[in-house]
């Protein structure tokens, strides 16, 4: 098959070594890198034609033989390929794209396609000059979303787990006991949450993109750092807090850090509905700061019940999921049939 990819409204890095990669804690664009070659490196008899902005052509080490960059070409060489249908990402998007070669090759050719949002956040978008409209939207939350001035159903399939694909487990010795990372999310003022569930809890780092004001103010708060010193520092972590970026979404954050091999603690607000398919009491859900406290200090007075939890959580959600055929098959079987 020939499938058209891109992210709408964000570059996608394959130099993964890049200042441009390395630029931030919360690097965003790596969950797009993961989801696309883990589809091609899934589906090698198919051809991935990458129409959004990338930088394959200045890649030297390109390792991706079945994706080809096409964003450089016209509306008619890409629709002599003979696509197939299109597979794609999102980001914010403004209310007019005007360059936006994939989002006028869509408009234009009609071509049916899927769309994997993992920030549920982009689904709500300005854009107004999407007129070929997804068959299909897959995101980190399920239910009705108002996507370019209409109602569409958003399915959950966890597309978050292609976070995982070719991944290693670390297994470094832990010597930070609570590291939160987490930046600022707009309206839902999960920043204010972290600072009321951790207001009795002394020993605790919080990393992320937050107001200058805060950092100076709270030594808990240390400010974004770059991705791979936030690795470093979750691979050596023992328990995080997760809160979402909006009440009943799930995000990516709970795969990362059960690969750097640290217990993740939920805030009720997170949809962990969504996650369980296994035994209830698996999953650490708390509704206070007097919870956190109590579930934190439990977990550092028994580390052998943490690392063993820590092991079952990895077998469940991550290890499953390292080759990326489970996700890879169900969403090219889902957009073959639209």
């Amino acid at each position: 098959m020939n499938i058209l990819i891109g992210k709408l409204g964000q570059k996608i890095i394959f130099n993964r070594n890049s200042d441009l990669a390395n630029r931030s804690n919360t690097n965003g664009n790596v969950g797009a890198f993961l989801f696309f070659t883990m589809l091609a490196a899934n589906n090698p008899y198919d051809t991935f034609y990458m129409i959004g902005e990338n930088d394959l052509s200045t890649f030297k080490k390109h390792f991706y033989p079945n994706i080809i960059d096409v964003s450089k070409c016209s509306i008619k060489e890409i629709e002599e390929i003979g696509l197939d249908f299109g597979i794609f990402n999102i980001g914010m998007l403004e209310e007019q794209n005007p360059d936006s070669l994939a989002i006028e090759y869509l408009n234009v050719t009609g071509l049916k396609w899927l769309l994997a949002a993992d920030d549920p956040r982009c689904l709500i978008t300005k854009a107004k000059d999407i007129y070929n409209a997804p068959r299909i939207i897959l995101s980190q939350t399920q239910g009705l979303v108002d996507f370019v001035d209409d109602f569409r159903f958003v399915l959950y399939m966890g597309i978050e787990k292609a976070n995982a694909y070719d991944r290693k487990l670390s297994h470094y010795y832990k010597n930070k006991d609570f590291v939160i990372v987490a930046n600022a999310a707009g309206s839902y003022d999960r920043i204010s949450i972290i600072q009321e569930f951790i207001k009795d809890i002394d020993d605790v780092e919080v990393y992320g993109r937050v107001d200058a004001e805060l950092v100076a103010a709270n030594s808990k708060f240390k400010g974004e750092v770059n991705f791979n010193d936030i690795q470093h520092i979750m691979d050596h972590t023992k328990i995080t807090f997760l809160v979402p970026v909006k009440k009943g979404w799930v995000t990516a954050k709970y795969i990362e850090v059960l690969l750097n091999g640290a217990l993740p603690i939920f805030h009720v607000d997170y949809d962990t509905e969504l996650l369980r398919t296994f035994p209830f009491d698996l999953i650490d859900v708390v509704e206070n700061a007097t919870q956190l406290k109590a579930k934190v200090q439990y977990y550092l007075d028994n580390e052998n019940e943490r690392a063993a939890k820590v092991e079952m959580l990895r077998k469940l959600l991550v290890e499953p999921y390292l080759d990326g055929k489970i996700l890879s098959n169900q969403i090219i079987s889902l957009a073959d049939k639209m």
